[in-house]
């Protein structure tokens, strides 16, 4: 069976929303506090603007904005991964390892259709 590689632009948009949809969901209520004195309001800081970057690079036709936005994300989750890491069988590893995943996929991408 061969691949459908028509697929691959609304798949590349679903995985944009996904980073998007966790950004918002799990760090925009620490973000929406604004305690800058702890390092959570940072590392949501980082999160929610560059996956909104993430996702308005789309639109662009240049990479720059989608290539930054993904090496930001994957550089903070790989420290979310190192910080919080207790084994490989926690739901928290495998969940920042598949966004840390998603981000290196669009740094090495970019916006290609």
């Amino acid at each position: 069976m061969t691949p459908f590689r028509s697929l691959f632009p609304l798949v590349t948009w679903l995985l944009r929303i996904a980073v998007g949809l966790f950004a918002y969901v799990t760090y925009f209520n620490i973000f929406k506090a604004f305690n800058f004195d702890t390092l959570n309001f940072w590392i949501a800081t980082l999160l929610v603007i560059f996956s909104a970057l993430l996702i308005i690079g789309g639109f662009v036709r240049e990479h720059k904005i989608t290539v930054i936005s993904g090496l930001i994300i994957g550089i903070v989750t790989v420290y979310l991964i190192i910080v919080n890491f207790s084994s490989f069988l926690n739901p928290g590893f495998s969940i920042y390892l598949m966004l840390a995943t998603i981000a290196f996929f669009f740094v090495s991408r970019g916006n290609k259709k």
